[in-house]
């Protein structure tokens, strides 16, 4: 059984979202502080410099900043992080191709699914166990083209266990194997 306590953020400027991201996160089995901000400010910046997050989960649509320019700053002062990027709007993960090699990142759209996204965070928690410490060890001069490599295994991963999914529901459920859901 994993002891690991998790340090994950929340940010997103509907308050009524950011109460409901926390309030899965608390009713579920993982073991994390939670860290809920609905604007960047100088304590966000400050935890960030103090803490080591293990996850981000960020709204794409922020009101007072652009979720992009928030994500880059974070990725210049945290090497290894990872992102869970929610969006209510029409954004698929091509959309936030520009962090393509700097992080490792996935999407959902709202609404949110109590046990979907419970299953993301945990799959995302998992690639944190072996990513995190791995570039620590092996790449303390941080800089993006050093751990491309690295990331680009966990990038495989990601994607051989949507394949692993998809073809266990294929097998598990022929009738939906002709619908796409990945």
């Amino acid at each position: 059984m994993n002891t690991t306590k998790y340090k994950i953020i929340i940010l997103d400027d509907n308050i009524e979202m950011l109460d409901l991201l926390n309030d899965m996160l608390n009713k579920s089995e993982i073991n994390c502080d939670i860290y809920c901000f609905s604007d960047v400010d100088d304590n966000f910046w400050k935890l960030i410099e103090d803490v080591d997050i293990e996850l981000f989960i960020v709204d794409i649509h922020l009101a007072g900043d652009d979720c992009r320019t928030v994500t880059e700053r974070i990725i210049e002062r945290k090497r290894g992080s990872v992102f869970l990027f929610i969006s209510g709007y029409n954004y698929s993960i091509d959309s936030l191709s520009n962090f393509k090699g700097k992080c490792i990142y996935d999407f959902m759209a709202k609404p949110i699914v109590l046990y979907s996204f419970i299953s993301r965070i945990r799959a995302l928690l998992n690639i944190v166990e072996s990513f995190k410490p791995l570039v620590k060890k092996y790449f303390p001069e941080y800089n993006e083209e050093s751990i491309d490599p690295i990331r680009n295994i966990f990038i495989e991963m990601i994607k051989k266990d949507k394949d692993m999914i998809r073809s266990f529901r294929e097998n598990m459920y022929p009738s939906l194997a002709s619908k796409k859901s990945f």
